[in-house]
C-alpha cells in the first residue's frame, strides 16, 4: 500500500530486460502495462512517438484499420491521422432487406 498499490493496478517493470526488483518496478494500469510491452509497435507522427494503441485511441481509429492502411502503402502519418470514412447505407440497400 505504501508503494502505490491499488486493486485496479498491475505490477510493471520499467525496463523489460531487467528483473523484478524495487528500483525497476511500478504499479500501473493495464493500459500502461500494455504500452510497455516489448511487442508494442511504436510510430512517430509530428515528432511524437506513441504505440499503435495510443494513436488508435487518440484519433478514434481502430488499430487494425491503421495497420491495414500501412500495409496498403499509406505513409504512417496519413494512416494514423486521416479520419475513417464510414460508408453510408444507400436507399437501395434498405429496399433489398
Amino acid at each position: 500500500m505504501e508503494n502505490g498499490y491499488r486493486q485496479d493496478l498491475t505490477l510493471d517493470r520499467v525496463c523489460n530486460t531487467r528483473g523484478y526488483f524495487p528500483g525497476n518496478c511500478r504499479w500501473v494500469s493495464r493500459k500502461a502495462q500494455a504500452n510497455n510491452r516489448t511487442t508494442a509497435s511504436y510510430y512517430t507522427v509530428n515528432g511524437k512517438t506513441r504505440t499503435l494503441a495510443q494513436w488508435s485511441r487518440m484519433y478514434d481509429i481502430p488499430a487494425h484499420v491503421i495497420l491495414h492502411r500501412i500495409e496498403n502503402g499509406w505513409d504512417v502519418e496519413r494512416a494514423i491521422t486521416e479520419p475513417r470514412h464510414i460508408r453510408k447505407k444507400r436507399e437501395s440497400d434498405d429496399e433489398t432487406q
